[in-house]
């Protein structure tokens, strides 16, 4: 550690020590405790504290030994780049560089970085590590660094930007991470310094979507740069947290025909000043691609094959100062007469630069004019999509001199508007899956025009929890173009009916499909009870119909007995009525018989008895001729009737 403080001293000038006074002979491969001895050292003294710069660059150094740097407690900027170290570890970046501000590494082959590495140096600020062969890093990688503002990860092999490796950083402000190999960004990544991070560099990697939640809460963002990528959709609303981004690269991807159609995707964008869109496949500027841009001064839609520009699209961008458009195929026709009505509202320099780039692609009898203002509005024809040209080799476009409209040939293409709006492939089967797990979901809605597909409750008034949760990933299949959803992990609150929608200018269309959650462990701990009640209630299934037909046989008996009794009764009855009543015929005669013989006043006396009252007669004795009682009817046992 001795010869280290004397080759520090010994090359100390103004506090800053270089490896630029080393001779080619005194290079190190090695940085250690006994291989740095130099006989410099001598004139500049053992104090090792006033040393706050070291600067080891070019020095072929491929280890560093532990504590080499535990008397330089003042160092406050540490320069290591164009080496060949290999691994960072946490034995040599010790304690004592508590007071480190910033660590250069870059251009070294640095392909893994150990546990907490970095733990001790709570005051960096600035870290360096381009150029080198960094891949996935681990979880954790950068903890310790909470005063971190600036990290640059360029030039390496990384491949996805992950939640676990970033946190711990909580005042980063500049990331870059150009030229690797990202091609996808996890749910949540940049959580660890949403409210801080202030540009974000992704030039030159893989991506080929922008998610609605890759972004979300990078609430602090001015610049974002996503140039040189693949992206082929952004999905709407993907900006809608960066209220305060003021630059937003898009160049060089994949983006084609309408871009931003239905206009929500610079919704909220109010302090977006610098917007490039140039060398992408953009067909047609919408009217509301530029929706809600009302700050934008710079536009960039250079080399995009734009056939297109319609009216009132510009009319969202009424500040803008620097429209770049050039090589682009226009087609000047009346349609694109606005376009030379808004030209003469801007000041005279702006409108005649923007004037200078706007070249007519067709008819060709506009072609290679210096400035769009130089063509008189009035010989802008109205033509149609598929131009009709003449046979005779000159292109020379064949107008209708009455309407000035373009017909198309006979064997033009149509599309219905039904052939244009969406479709599924397939409905979308009901899903189960299991508690804690992922779940696949696929959309396969498709047309002939561009679609948009999404995911979705059936139900409105329920939360799609996933989302909320950030538990959603998309992807996107360019070969088929299907869409895919993946939920992960599951829950319990996920389960229910979903929509999958498939909208464009043309139409939108819906599928219902159910989303099951089971828990496999419950689901197994009951399979031997449930087994054995299946098996018991199966026997009962079985009796039940023989039981069920017995009740109905005997149901069917007591009825009939019970008619049978219902008649005898009946007939019983009637029998019984019928014998009184012959009787009482009997008694009516015999009374009949015995008024004949009685006296005159007895017949009168008997005529005088009212009918109205109960009339009560002795029937159970009488008086013969001879003077005795008899009984007249000794059948009866009662001795009066009513009637």
């Amino acid at each position: 550690m001795c010869s280290l403080i004397q080759f520090v001293i010994g090359l100390l000038i103004f506090n800053v020590i270089t490896a630029q006074s080393l001779s080619t002979n005194e290079k190190v491969n090695h940085l250690g405790r006994d291989l740095l001895e130099l006989n410099i050292f001598e004139q500049h003294g053992n104090d090792s504290s006033t040393i706050h710069e070291l600067d080891l660059s070019n020095q072929l150094i491929h280890t560093i030994q532990p504590g080499v740097f535990n008397q330089t407690k003042n160092l406050k900027i540490l320069k290591l780049s164009h080496n060949q170290l290999k691994v960072i570890n946490r034995d040599w970046l010790t304690i004592s560089l508590t007071n480190l501000e910033r660590l250069i590494l870059r251009k070294n082959q640095i392909n893994e970085i150990g546990l907490l590495a970095f733990d001790n140096l709570r005051s960096l600020r600035f870290l360096d590590l381009r150029h080198n062969h960094l891949g996935n890093l681990l979880d954790g990688t950068f903890w310790g660094l909470n005063r971190v503002e600036r990290l640059y990860l360029d030039h390496n092999h990384i491949t996805t930007i992950r939640y676990g490796w970033t946190y711990g950083m909580e005042s980063l402000k500049i990331l870059s991470m150009k030229f690797n190999q990202i091609n996808s960004i996890e749910l949540e990544a940049f959580k660890s310094f949403s409210r801080r991070l202030l540009r974000l560099n992704l030039h030159s990697n893989r991506l080929q979507q922008i998610t609605t939640f890759s972004l979300i809460n990078l609430n602090q963002l001015e610049r974002l740069d996503l140039s040189n990528n693949s992206i082929k959709k952004i999905e709407p609303q993907s900006f809608y947290s960066l209220k305060k981004l003021q630059l937003l690269d898009l160049s060089m991807n994949k983006l084609s025909n309408v871009f931003n159609e239905d206009g929500e995707l610079f919704i909220g964008m109010e302090s977006l000043k610098d917007l490039r869109l140039n060398s992408n496949h953009i067909e047609k500027i919408g009217v509301n691609t530029f929706f809600d841009l009302h700050s934008l001064i710079t536009l960039n839609i250079s080399s995009n094959p734009i056939e297109m520009i319609e009216q009132e699209s510009l009319d969202h961008i009424t500040n803008v100062e620097n429209l770049y458009i050039e090589n682009i195929n226009l087609t000047c026709d009346c349609q694109i007469e606005w376009l030379h009505s808004w030209l003469k509202l801007l000041s005279p320099d702006i409108r005649e630069r923007i004037a200078t780039q706007l070249q007519c692609s067709r008819p060709i009898e506009l072609r290679g004019e210096e400035s769009f203002m130089n063509i008189d509005p009035f010989n802008l024809l109205c033509l149609n999509d598929d131009m009709k040209f003449e046979k005779n080799g000159h292109d020379k476009i064949l107008p209708d001199l009455e309407e000035r409209v373009l017909h198309p040939s006979l064997d033009d293409k149509l599309f219905k508007k039904s052939d244009m709006a969406p479709h599924f492939d397939y409905e979308p089967a009901n899903i189960t899956g299991e508690l804690g797990q992922s779940v696949h979901i696929e959309c396969p809605g498709r047309a002939i025009s561009a679609t948009n597909v999404s995911l979705s409750r059936y139900d409105k008034q329920l939360k799609f929890v996933a989302a909320l949760e950030r538990r959603v990933q998309i992807e996107f299949n360019d070969e088929n173009g299907k869409t895919f959803f993946t939920i992960q992990p599951l829950t319990f609150n996920d389960s229910g009916f979903y929509n999958c929608n498939a909208w464009n200018e043309f139409g939108e269309i819906h599928s219902k499909f159910y989303l099951s959650v089971i828990d496999p462990d419950k689901q197994n701990h009951r399979y031997d009870h449930d087994h054995e009640s299946s098996i018991i209630n199966n026997d009962d299934d079985k009796k039940w119909p023989i039981l069920y037909i017995c009740l109905i046989i005997i149901y069917t008996i007591l009825i009939l007995l019970l008619r049978l009794l219902i008649i005898y009764v009946v007939k019983l009855i009637q029998k019984l009525m019928k014998t009184s009543t012959n009787h009482q015929n009997t008694e009516d005669d015999d009374d009949a018989a015995a008024a004949d013989d009685d006296d005159d006043d007895d017949d009168i006396e008997k005529k005088q008895i009212p009918f109205t009252t109960s009339l009560t007669m002795n029937l159970a004795v009488d008086k013969s001729i001879d003077g005795i009682e008899k009984n007249l009817y000794p059948f009866l046992n009662m001795e009066t009737f009513k009637v």
